[in-house]
């Protein structure tokens, strides 16, 4: 007796089990639990996501800028425009790069963000080639031929050490170009650059070496007639005047 009603009670069992109407109740049961919690999910992220872009945790926090010493960090805030209130995740790496790489004297930047150290820039410098004053204001001249202000006064002791350029005015970028591309054991050897562009003889420049030799030259054909001028040189090492301008060369 006992083991038939076991088996209507299992029968009966499977059966409601399997009623379409139960199949159904019970899934869309488990879809409203499902939807209760992805709601809740969605609703508690929301939560955390507006806690942390109302503190400070969401913004940059510091920007701090190192390696820079003849580039003014001035310069750099000013290119980038960020300020320590800005949403951290929404400053683009490409874009700073890019900002920062178009300055004159920067070679590359090194971009670093994140909560505890902010926003970090890390400068590399191109190598100055020369300088030039003009009316009190110095610019310095770097390899790439690309031509910023030097801002930091108490740097101009520093830059002595390189030729000093006079008189270009507005053909400074024109020569900054141009003398970029000679030879670096050649314009190792430059003590001081002067330029002259009178009517009778247009683009002269005169250069000054650190042994005491003195070079003429025109600003459109400089760096091939500045080629030969080690050669030049080394096979008249008592000759301490060279004139490139005209079809020969003039030494003495």
């Amino acid at each position: 007796m006992s083991l038939k009603k076991k088996k209507e009670n299992s029968y009966a069992i499977n059966e409601y089990d399997n009623d379409p109407r139960e199949i159904h109740r019970r899934k869309f049961e488990r879809r409203k639990r499902k939807k209760a919690l992805l709601i809740t999910f969605v609703i508690f992220a929301l939560f955390l996501t507006g806690l942390y872009y109302n503190s400070d945790y969401c913004t940059l926090q510091t920007i701090t800028i190192t390696g820079n010493k003849y580039v003014s960090t001035a310069t750099i805030r000013n290119a980038i425009n960020l300020e320590t209130t800005d949403i951290r995740v929404l400053v683009s790496k490409n874009t700073l790069n890019s900002e920062i790489t178009a300055l004159p004297g920067v070679a590359s930047v090194k971009i670093k963000k994140n909560i505890i150290e902010g926003l970090v820039l890390e400068i590399e410098e191109d190598e100055i080639i020369a300088f030039s004053k003009d009316s009190g204001t110095y610019k310095l001249i770097y390899a790439d031929g690309s031509i910023g202000d030097l801002l930091d006064d108490t740097m101009i002791s520093k830059i002595q050490t390189f030729p000093c350029c006079s008189n270009f005015g507005e053909d400074l970028e024109a020569f900054a170009t141009k003398y970029a591309k000679i030879s670096k054991t050649i314009r190792s050897q430059f003590s001081d650059i002067s330029y002259s562009d009178e009517d009778g003889d247009p683009g002269k420049i005169t250069i000054t070496t650190s042994d005491g030799r003195t070079i003429n030259v025109r600003l459109r054909d400089m760096v091939d007639q500045l080629n030969s001028y080690n050669n030049l040189i080394s096979e008249n090492p008592d000759k301490t005047y060279f004139d490139f301008i005209g079809n020969n060369i003039y030494m003495k």
